[in-house]
C-alpha cells in the first residue's frame, strides 16, 4: 500500500479520538487506510496530496492534462509542469485537482498469458 498522506492521518486521528479505543494505534491506521481508499475511489484529489514524482492527470485551465513536478525547460524554476508537450516544452502550470494515470490497457498477448 502507498504511503498515507498527512491530511488523511490527521482525519483518521480525529475520527478515532472520538471513541474509547483511541489508545490503540492500529485503529488510526485502519481508519486512515479506509479514508485513503475512499479518496482514491473518488478519483480527483486536491493538489496538496499530489505526488512530487512521476506523472499524473490534472485539471489545468479547465482541461485534463498530463502533469509532473519538476524544473521547467526554459528557466530553472521548480513546480508543477505540463508533461504532455515534449521535453523542450516543460512549462509551469497551476493545476487545481489531480488523479493517478490509469493503467494502460492489456495487449492481446498479456490477456492470453
Amino acid at each position: 500500500m502507498t504511503e498515507i498522506p498527512d491530511d488523511i492521518m490527521k482525519a483518521a486521528n480525529e475520527c478515532v479520538a472520538q471513541f474509547r479505543w483511541n489508545n490503540d494505534n492500529r485503529w488510526h491506521l485502519f481508519v486512515a487506510r479506509a479514508i485513503q481508499a475512499e479518496r482514491e475511489r473518488d478519483g480527483w484529489q486536491t493538489m496538496e496530496t499530489a505526488p512530487k514524482d512521476g506523472r499524473f492527470l490534472a485539471v489545468v485551465d479547465g482541461e485534463v492534462r498530463v502533469v509532473a513536478y519538476g524544473k521547467t525547460s526554459h528557466v530553472p524554476i521548480e513546480g508543477f509542469c505540463l508533461a504532455d508537450q515534449g521535453p523542450e516544452d516543460f512549462d509551469l502550470c497551476d493545476p487545481i485537482a489531480w488523479q493517478p494515470l490509469p493503467a494502460p490497457p492489456e495487449t492481446e498477448r498479456e490477456a492470453m498469458e
